[in-house]
């Protein structure tokens, strides 16, 4: 029984010090994983001499790669079936498939909406800027996607650009856009 006792009283300070670091370990561990939690999703240039550029592309477009992620819940659509569901029930045509690119082009409204109109948009978990920006010139809010990542960085927003439903009035400046999907 001497043994164990003087083996603890002198290993006493080991086993404390193993306990803390366990302890640290694991509080960094949680925080780092709740900091990058979110959908990965990564934003590529091609190479400014345009030979990377798929055929049929513009050279100037970016190339969104989608990396993999947690199979869609019962209830979620692929973002290109969340975009055009309103398009495909007007025309009678099927959804877009959920394998399909964002950069491939896609149905769009036949109208753009008149001016003071409210445009509901959905934005899916994980889109970068340029992502939202291609949402709304795919709903005829904008005449390109420059003019939006642009305003979300000169306004220091494009780190704050949220996901969810939005109501954005026709006729916003970027601007604006920015500031409504970023809750400011």
């Amino acid at each position: 029984m001497d043994r164990v006792k003087d083996f603890l009283h002198d290993y006493s300070d080991v086993f404390l010090a193993t306990l803390i670091i366990v302890a640290m370990v694991s509080v960094v561990y949680v925080n780092l994983n709740t900091i990058f939690d979110d959908n990965p999703v990564v934003m590529a240039q091609p190479a400014s001499g345009g030979s990377t550029a798929e055929p049929g592309t513009g050279s100037d477009s970016p190339l969104i790669v989608e990396l993999p992620s947690d199979e869609l819940e019962d209830n979620e659509l692929p973002p290109e079936e969340m975009r055009h569901e309103d398009d495909a029930s007007d025309e009678g045509a099927d959804a877009a498939p959920a394998d399909e690119t964002p950069t491939t082009p896609s149905q769009t409204p036949s109208a753009p909406p008149a001016a003071g109109e409210t445009v509901e948009i959905t934005i899916p978990n994980g889109t970068p800027g340029i992502g939202i920006a291609q949402i709304l010139v795919d709903n005829q809010l904008l005449p390109d996607t420059t003019s939006f990542v642009q305003a979300a960085e000169t306004l220091e927003l494009s780190l704050k650009l949220k996901s969810g439903t939005f109501q954005i009035p026709a006729g916003s400046s970027p601007e604006e856009m920015v500031r409504i999907i970023a809750g400011q």
